[in-house]
This record gives C-alpha cells, sequence and structure tokens, in this order.
C-alpha cells in the first residue's frame, strides 16, 4: 500500500472508561505483551512504504501503560521499521495518571506530540467517566512534557454530563488552556452500545433538552477557544495556528492509511479494512474485515467526513484525493448535490465555484446533511 500516515493501535488498558467504545483488554500482564509486541514487529517487518511517513499515531487502549522496557522496545521496532523522518509527525495518547518521568523521557525522544486523556479537570466529573487518573498526576504531566521541550500538547475533554453547568465546562476549558495545551479535543457525551456509560445513560444530560444544552456548551466552547487562540478547526477539534492534528487532517481528506493492531482500519485508497476486534484472534492471525463500498457511496463518504471541518473542500484537494485515480467525480456533480441539500438545509452549506464547506451554523447539522449525502 502506498501510504504515509501509520497508526499503531495498542490494545491494553488498566481499567475500562464508562463513556469508551475503542477496542481495549484489561487482561494485562508481561507475556501478552511481549505476544503482543512480537506480532506487532512481524507484521511491520512485512509492510513495505515507498516514502517517509508524513504521520505516526499510537493510539490505544493506552500506550503509555507500557513500562519503560516495554516503551523502549515499541519504539525500537518503530524506529526500524517504519520510514519515520525528522518532519513525520509522531503522536501518542497517554494516561496521566500511567507517566513517570522515564517514561515521558523515553517518549519525548520519539513522539513529538502528546495527546493527554484528562477528559475533565473537576474529580467529580471524572469519577462519573470512569476516569482514575489524580488531579496531581494531571498536573505533573503537563509539566513533564513541557520540562522535555515539548509544546505540541493535546487534551481531550467530554462535556454534557448531566449537572455540569456552562460555568463548570468553562473552567475546564480555562484549565486546558492554562496547562499550555495548543490543541483541544472537545467531545460530546454520547451514549454508546457496549459501553458502561450505554448501561446507565442517566450519567448524559437530561434527555428533553440534551440537543439544546450539548448545542449551548459547543457554541461556548467555540467561542471562549477562539478568542484564545484556538479556533475550531473542526467539529470538536480546536488549535493554535500549525498545531492541527496532521494525522486526522490527512485522513479526513481520504490519504491512504495503514493500521497495526487489532481493531486497526486500514484505507488504501478504494476500500477500507480493519483487524479483528480480538487480541486473541489478532495474535492468531485472523484476516482483516473488509468494508466493501461501491465507489461512489465511498466517495460520499469521504465527502461527508470533510465537511466536518471548517475548510470543507475546495475543488484542488478534492481533485486530490486518491480515489479519483479509481473512480473520478466530477466537482460540479458535488457542487449541485450540495445545492439541492442547501434548499433542505437553508443557511448550513456555503457554496462557491471552487470551494465547498459548512457554515458554523451549518457544522451543528452535519450529521443530518451526512446521512442525506450517505
Amino acid at each position: 500500500m502506498n501510504c504515509a500516515d501509520v497508526y499503531i493501535h495498542v490494545p491494553f488498558c488498566r481499567s475500562k472508561c464508562a463513556y469508551c467504545a475503542f477496542y481495549s483488554t484489561t487482561a494485562v500482564d508481561e507475556t501478552v505483551i511481549a505476544a503482543y509486541l512480537a506480532k506487532l514487529e512481524r507484521d511491520l517487518a512485512g509492510s513495505e512504504f515507498s516514502r517517509p511517513l508524513q504521520s505516526l499515531y499510537l493510539g490505544g487502549g493506552t500506550p503509555s501503560l507500557l513500562d519503560d522496557r516495554q516503551l523502549r522496545q515499541l519504539f525500537r521496532l518503530l524506529t526500524r521499521h517504519l520510514p519515520l523522518a525528522e518532519t513525520t509527525e509522531i503522536s501518542i495518547e497517554c494516561n496521566p495518571e500511567t507517566l513517570t518521568p522515564e517514561k515521558c523521557e523515553h517518549i519525548g525522544a520519539l513522539c513529538n506530540r502528546i495527546s493527554l486523556g484528562v477528559q475533565s479537570f473537576q474529580p467529580c466529573w471524572r469519577h462519573k467517566l470512569g476516569r482514575q487518573a489524580s488531579q496531581q498526576n494531571i498536573f505533573r504531566a503537563f509539566a513533564m512534557f513541557q520540562a522535555l521541550g515539548i509544546d505540541n500538547l493535546n487534551c481531550d475533554l467530554i462535556y454534557g454530563l448531566r449537572g455540569q453547568t456552562a460555568d463548570a465546562w468553562r473552567r475546564d476549558l480555562e484549565t486546558a488552556l492554562a496547562c499550555g495545551v495548543r490543541h483541544l479535543s472537545c467531545y460530546a457525551l454520547t451514549p454508546e452500545e457496549n459501553t458502561l456509560l450505554g448501561e446507565a445513560p442517566e450519567t448524559a444530560l437530561d434527555p428533553e433538552r440534551a440537543d439544546e444544552l450539548a448545542a449551548e456548551l459547543w457554541e461556548q466552547t467555540g467561542e471562549l477557544l477562539q478568542a484564545a487562540g484556538l479556533p475550531r478547526y473542526e467539529i470538536s477539534n480546536y488549535a493554535a495556528a500549525g498545531f492541527r492534528c496532521r494525522h486526522n487532517t490527512r485522513v479526513w481528506l481520504g490519504h491512504p492509511y495503514r493500521g497495526f493492531g487489532p481493531a486497526a482500519a486500514s484505507f488504501d485508497g478504494r476500500q477500507r479494512f480493519s483487524q479483528v476486534e480480538s487480541l486473541a484472534g489478532w495474535l492468531d492471525g485472523a484476516p482483516p474485515i473488509p468494508d466493501p463500498l461501491p465507489p461512489a457511496r465511498r466517495w460520499n463518504e469521504l465527502f461527508a467526513i470533510q465537511l466536518r471541518t471548517t475548510d470543507g473542500w475546495n475543488q484542488e484537494s478534492f481533485d486530490a484525493v486518491p480515489l479519483q485515480e479509481i473512480h473520478p467525480c466530477d466537482w460540479s456533480v458535488m457542487q449541485q448535490k450540495c445545492e439541492e441539500l442547501l434548499k433542505c438545509y437553508p443557511g448550513t452549506l456555503e457554496i462557491t465555484a471552487d470551494s465547498i464547506k459548512l457554515t458554523e451554523f451549518g457544522l451543528q447539522f452535519w450529521n443530518s446533511i451526512a446521512a442525506e449525502l450517505l
């Protein structure tokens, strides 16, 4: 696969967060992690890359749950088998509770972008979400990475818990800014199937006012972070100039990417496929699971995903999508399709000769517009 972006799924967690629907396992011991690292190295060694990577993203799970020795082993096999360059953006997700000064040094020697899973700076909300990090360890984590000279820091926050006020949410945002973050991912709490929260949805906002309250907090987030120099660039993501997440930005634009590890997804420029959502199955060599879509529907999917961003599409980025080589799509056809959508959803789309994007108002209706496109 001719790709310049790689995702590594590290599926280990100390405990399962109440809101999390991503694949992970809490059955962690040295033998299991050793088997995971050995299989990961075999998979990487059997892959070919024709150019240096633009991005490498280590997600999970909790990559920082690995101990010092295991982290060093992981980083060695990544540098041995992947064509990393000085310009490659290398991101890693970390749980503040799992970090030590030694781990931070190992991480900082390879990674240049750190994503800290805080979810809330207020203990009462973290408890409801099933997060175990203490206040002390959260602030300590920021300080340790900043002491290493790493300023590309992201923080994940969640809003929309029942009882959470606009003032409480504002304090979370202001605390994140005071910690020196250059990127914020702010997600509305959504009870999903197969999660602890999905079995106890009373934690989420009052269902009678859920949409209204979520919209209020979303608008508050955009206004506060815009004023602080971190404008919204995607429905749930905000960044200072030069600090947008390169990995996600390229995925949204339809660039091919390769995923390694259980449940990791890949896209070859035409079709998407995922590794099995089972560590045991993945270790046994279970084949990838295809996500077959006709080319026209895949095009609509890619188009809808990029509409989540404030940039939307311009004709140059549209023409550069690799899928064009296999199934060309005409810019004027998408313009016409969006013109029809605009009749059904007035004020949601801004359409010019060479660009199509959702308005600030329209971003709040992305789900409805995406459903129409798909």
